[in-house]
């Protein structure tokens, strides 16, 4: 029997780098490359939520992470082995080797055998790639702060040496990228998604898109390999949206709201959230101003350019819908860096560009 591919990729990083939103983010645009994303979240801010912390434990502390840290990752891989996608990447929320950075090395290696490990074998052998993100103090320090992270306590100072510290573990694996501050955050999202692909080995997208109306084509004769995307979305009062993302039964739920963060700039939160917390924040905050969105998204790759085609449910909204068409279609491409321009799929009838025009956001066609 063949076996699907199970790709285990680190996101790790310094306090206050973006992990949590950026694990979301990831999360959903991989999901659109056909992927099925397994989250293993970090144990040690688990056993410091609980009320288990280094203070307490001191170096038997990293000893208990890692134990935590492997079983959790070994009993997913297992439960990935049994489902019969073909194309599974588990996104760990820090790795094995990110405990050397909290304790001294020889201490570590300690621990490490314990569990019939190296610093080798913990590094390179369990994961494909390790992406690190530098933490805000360095290079972003007005964005730094620890207000999402309660198991976390660090000055910008200690914030930037726990971040070299953990470069340092993963220095030496095959596959490490670092992800600075170089660029705004939305971008830094982008360019850890372009290291993720980058490992996996798919298309890279990035932030420019286009937009375009399009008639609904015959789905069963599209001659590429598609991936069907159902889509619920709910706008909320205060502004943000959930979104209830999935596909054959199986539903993953975010969280979304847009901040300002100067006159000209705003950056995008986004949370994985439950089903429970999802039920809520519909019954409790949904906007009055706008109705739900329920659409399916054909996610299919031509010519190395990465297409999002959105076939609106509801609304019916029959005043901006082409003559002739039942439902409202919208074709999106999020370009490479490398392409200067589209190239359009010839087996999608295009009726017009409408990147620009309002009408077609997902917020306006929303609006009561």
């Amino acid at each position: 029997m063949h076996r699907q591919k199970i790709s285990k990729i680190v996101i790790t990083g310094g306090p206050c780098a973006g992990k949590t939103t950026t694990l979301a983010y990831l999360t959903r645009r991989l999901s659109d490359f056909g992927f099925k994303v397994i989250l293993v979240n970090e144990m040690a801010t688990d056993l410091i939520n609980a009320g288990i912390g280094p203070k307490e434990l001191g170096p038997d502390f990293q000893h208990l992470v890692l134990k935590g840290s492997i079983e959790r990752e070994d009993l997913l891989y297992n439960g990935a082995l049994a489902m019969p996608e073909q194309r599974v990447v588990m996104l760990c929320d820090r790795g094995l080797m990110d405990g050397r950075a909290y304790i001294a090395g020889a201490e570590f290696v300690k621990i490490l055998r314990r569990f019939k490990l190296t610093e080798v074998t913990a590094r390179d052998e369990r994961y494909e790639g390790v992406v690190h993100l530098v933490t805000a103090a360095d290079g972003a320090k007005k964005f730094y702060t620890l207000a999402n992270n309660t198991a976390r306590s660090e000055t910008p100072d200690q914030a930037r040496r726990l971040d070299t510290a953990t470069m340092n573990a993963w220095n030496g694996h095959p596959h490490l990228r670092i992800i600075d501050n170089s660029t705004d955050f939305e971008k830094k999202k982008q360019r850890t998604l372009e290291a993720v692909c980058h490992i996996l080995g798919v298309p890279q997208p990035i932030e420019i898109e286009n937009k375009y109306l399009v008639r609904v084509p015959d789905l069963g004769s599209l001659p590429v390999h598609c991936q069907a995307i159902d889509i619920h979305q709910i706008y909320l009062r205060n502004g943000g949206r959930i979104r209830e993302r999935g596909q054959n039964g199986s539903f993953t739920y975010f969280w979304t709201m847009k901040k300002k963060i100067g006159p000209k700039s705003r950056i995008e939160v986004e949370r994985i959230i439950t089903a429970q917390q999802f039920s809520a924040l519909f019954r409790e905050q949904r906007s009055e101003d706008h109705v739900p969105v329920r659409k399916n998204r054909i996610c299919f790759v031509w010519k190395n350019q990465y297409f999002e085609l959105d076939i609106f449910q509801r609304p019916h909204r029959p005043n901006i819908i082409p003559s002739g068409e039942k439902k409202l279609s919208l074709l999106e491409i999020e370009l490479t860096e490398e392409q200067d321009r589209v190239s359009l799929p010839p087996f999608i009838d295009i009726v017009e560009d409408v990147t620009m025009d309002k009408r077609y956001r997902n917020s306006a066609i929303a609006r009561i």
